[in-house]
């Protein structure tokens, strides 16, 4: 429902433009589409309130929070056909519609009512990585540069033609957590600049072009570790899982430990051939891998703050030999990613 009337509300001059986005990455964009003096910004459309926290009570999504913040007339939908939205929508009569990880799928009913179009800000250097994980696709990949598109919307999955975008280095201690703020920044600078661009309808689209990928939505069973698969790619992983939902693995008492920071080790042979085996050497626990070996950097074990792998030994919580689960739940899943 919307938070505040638009009844008095004079249409001006300036082009109408209503914003849609949920989480945390959108909101540097909102801000700049608020401030900007070239645009007479409508209101903004999000998703509904969700459970958090160990309480799970009712949280609102970060843009809803960003647009009260600014006094910015809010919708909560949970899907663009709701008949209330659609009318509101069509009464604005806007020019342009500014996505940025909105989340819901727009149809053509709803993309032709801007004049000027639909824009997305897409966490990725199109066409890799279109869809829901982005981010944490790349970093799972072991990419070592992401970015961001701005793209202009068709019926597609991520699939319209570009109008810019700009790259991203991906460091060895990046996250998904990490990246995303990085991303968020980037692409609501690179939104500022082309804004006026959009507005004249001076930037011409380009083509997406090259080999495309598509990700799904990461679920809870993503974060269990495949103890068979190289070191890299196991610590690619883990920082592809934070901050949600968290690389973990069991120990042999069942308990579920949560790995945060790892190091590869690839130039080592465990003579006995296993994998998931705990080796700790000059007091640090190491895991054997599909080929080579990992250090535990530090981890997380249920109801306890985060340690190193050293207190971790010091606490009797691994054991030399010990072996963890090889393959989670993550056997029975779809790839993460897909070429398409």
């Amino acid at each position: 429902m919307m938070n505040q009337s638009s009844n008095d509300q004079v249409l001006t001059d300036k082009p109408r433009v209503v914003f849609f986005g949920t989480p945390s990455f959108a909101v540097p964009t909102l801000e700049v589409l608020a401030q900007s003096p070239l645009v007479d910004l409508r209101g903004v459309v999000t998703q509904p309130d969700r459970p958090a926290g160990r309480g799970r009570r009712l949280k609102p999504p970060p843009v809803k929070s960003a647009a009260d913040a600014l006094v910015i007339p809010v919708w909560q939908i949970s899907t663009l056909k709701d008949p209330r939205v659609r009318t509101w929508l069509v009464e604005q009569r806007c020019d342009l519609f500014i996505v940025a990880a909105f989340g819901l799928i727009f149809g053509r009913r709803t993309l032709v009512l801007p004049t000027i179009g639909a824009i997305n800000v897409h966490a990725s250097l199109l066409p890799k990585y279109r869809g829901a994980s982005p981010v944490a696709s790349a970093i799972y990949s072991g990419e070592h540069v992401t970015g961001v598109t701005l793209m202009q919307m068709d019926e597609g999955l991520d699939t319209g033609p570009m109008l810019a975008s700009r790259s991203l280095d991906i460091s060895q201690s990046a996250t998904t957590n990490t990246i995303t703020e990085e991303l968020a920044s980037l692409g609501a600078e690179l939104f500022r600049e082309s804004l006026p661009g959009i507005l004249r309808q001076s930037i011409h689209p380009c083509p997406q072009e090259g080999p495309a990928s598509l990700t799904r939505p990461l679920v809870k069973e993503d974060g269990s570790i495949d103890w068979r698969r190289r070191p890299q790619q196991i610590v690619d992983h883990i920082r592809a899982m934070v901050p949600w939902p968290r690389a973990s693995s069991d120990l042999h008492s069942g308990v579920r430990l949560t790995i945060l920071e790892a190091r590869a080790e690839a130039d080592w042979n465990d003579d006995a051939g296993s994998v998931g085996r705990i080796v700790v050497e000059r007091g640090k626990p190491f895991v054997t891998c599909g080929s080579g070996r990992m250090e535990i950097l530090s981890a997380q074990l249920p109801g306890a703050r985060p340690v190193s792998g050293e207190q971790l030994l010091q606490r009797r919580a691994l054991t030399d030999g010990e072996t963890l689960a090889p393959l989670g739940a993550t056997g029975s899943l779809p790839p993460l990613v897909v070429d398409v």
